[in-house]
């Protein structure tokens, strides 16, 4: 799979997943219940963070567009409601909102033809579901350091991609 003109510039939006997972695991860390209403609440305001600074970001660095716009639009409507309305399923401790972030990654990637962002979703996808055959206590401690360091080194390699492939200069960053 060859890599987009643009798709280095994912970077920051893979960094902002790892972030917004690493302090989904400081909170599971601290808040212990794995059903309190205080993780719907994070979720919610770093989705509407994420979302405004990818927003932000891909204005100043417009992507390629390497598929179909219906495509890239059809990824973020399965994310925002699949993602939700699958995570409140009743039994599934939210395993479906990790999956459906593992799936619609993989279909980013394939669209952006990154493999950096298609092995991110990929190893998110499996680690989901082995975890939660595992049935591991600690779910979404677990999941939420595994997705942060998968994606941000997924960031770290798409941003070496595109310092490997652009002069430095301010606007690639």
């Amino acid at each position: 799979m060859t890599t987009s003109p643009s798709a280095s510039n994912n970077w920051l939006l893979l960094a902002l997943v790892a972030l917004v997972s690493f302090g989904g695991a400081v909170l599971y860390a601290v808040v212990g219940d794995p059903d309190s209403p205080i993780y719907l609440g994070y979720f919610v305001v770093m989705a509407a963070a994420v979302a405004g600074i990818a927003f932000w970001w891909f204005g100043a660095h417009p992507p390629h567009l390497s598929g179909p716009r219906w495509g890239y639009i059809g990824v973020v409507v399965l994310l925002i409601a699949g993602g939700t309305v699958l995570g409140m399923i009743p039994g599934t401790r939210a395993i479906a909102s990790w999956l459906m972030i593992g799936a619609c990654f993989v279909l980013y990637g394939l669209l952006e033809r990154s493999a950096a962002i298609v092995v991110s979703g990929a190893v998110t996808l499996v680690a989901a579901f082995a975890a939660y055959v595992m049935d591991l206590d600690r779910l979404g401690l677990v999941l939420e350091i595994v997705t942060g360091f998968v994606f941000a080194v997924g960031a770290g390699v798409l941003r070496a991609q595109g310092r490997s492939t652009s002069p430095t200069t301010p606007e690639n960053f």
